[in-house]
């Protein structure tokens, strides 16, 4: 008899990476609320590794990735301030390996309404952070490095689970869970821990309370079908780490377990679907000290590298 091959035994790839991110809160300003959402902060981070995937189903992917990276922090310890005269300077080297199962059936890249998207993966982190604080190079201090090894398991869900002629209604539930310790210092803990990012806007900014090592997130999207290709779309959040980065004496940092707080994050979206992509205007909120309300207006598809350790 003859054999048959299934198409999805030839869908493999494997390819080198380098991604290059500079994330310059320094001088990010809220054009319209006029507020500096976040004090003195700029981060730079870079990865070189081997990635490889293959095709588990129609919609299925599983894949992995292996490599170097290297993240330089410049900040100020209270990020309350936009002093740039000051700045502690932080650095993470290391290797990271990891695995990522994928399945995806949304209808669109971006202002989904139908299907699903699920996603889990492992990752395990080896490195050595330095912390050089200002004025230590000056003073001909030596810098403090700390070999740090870590593991990371998440999961996400996104899945619209009610259509009407009009009305669309679906649900996104994220769980992380990192052994990643306290650093060096409480910023470069923060400033280094994963994050949970429900809106459109929320890897344009450093949300201090809506980061951290460990945390369980959720929430609802309602869709309204104004016309064919206009849409009115409700959001709303909440974020309760059960790992906390706490702030200690002299910039310190220690990591707390337990559910002690909870975030909530929302937003109001109009969207129309052009032939050149998505063009959205959103009014958000997030329960965070330095950005709690904005305009954000987009013109096409929102695209972002990876970063190195998220």
């Amino acid at each position: 008899m003859p054999v048959r091959h299934s198409p999805l035994a030839h869908l493999a790839y494997i390819e080198p990476i380098y991604t290059y991110n500079n994330w310059d809160y320094l001088n990010s300003t809220n054009v319209v609320f006029g507020k500096n959402p976040v004090g003195a902060l700029d981060q730079v981070d870079q990865f070189l590794g081997i990635n490889a995937g293959i095709a588990t189903g129609s919609d299925t992917r599983l894949s992995s990735r292996i490599g170097y990276f290297n993240n330089s922090d410049r900040f100020n310890n209270d990020l309350g301030s936009a002093r740039t005269d000051s700045l502690d300077r932080f650095k993470i080297t290391g290797f990271r390996i990891g695995a990522l199962q994928t399945k995806n059936s949304f209808n669109r890249k971006q202002y989904a309404s139908k299907g699903t998207k699920l996603e889990y993966g492992l990752d395990l982190f080896s490195g050595n952070e330095t912390l050089e604080p200002f004025g230590a190079f000056y003073a001909g201090t030596d810098f403090e490095t700390v070999n740090r090894n870590w593991v990371r398991a998440s999961a996400s869900i996104e899945q619209f689970f009610f259509e009407d002629k009009k009305v669309r209604i679906g649900y996104m539930a994220q769980w992380v869970h990192s052994t990643q310790p306290a650093f060096l210092s409480y910023v470069s803990s923060l400033a280094n821990s994963p994050g949970f990012y429900p809106l459109q806007d929320s890897r344009t900014l450093f949300l201090t309370k809506f980061r951290a090592p460990a945390f369980v997130a959720g929430g609802l999207r309602n869709i309204y079908e104004l016309g064919k290709k206009l849409d009115l779309r409700f959001e709303a959040y909440g974020f309760a780490p059960y790992r906390n980065i706490v702030e200690q004496p002299n910039n310190g940092a220690s990591v707390e377990t337990g559910f002690s707080r909870f975030q909530l994050a929302a937003a109001a979206t109009m969207v129309f679907h052009s032939p050149v992509g998505p063009i959205a205007l959103s009014y958000n909120y997030y329960d965070d000290p330095f950005e709690q309300r904005g305009l954000f207006l987009h013109i096409g598809y929102i695209l972002f590298n990876n970063r190195s350790l998220q």
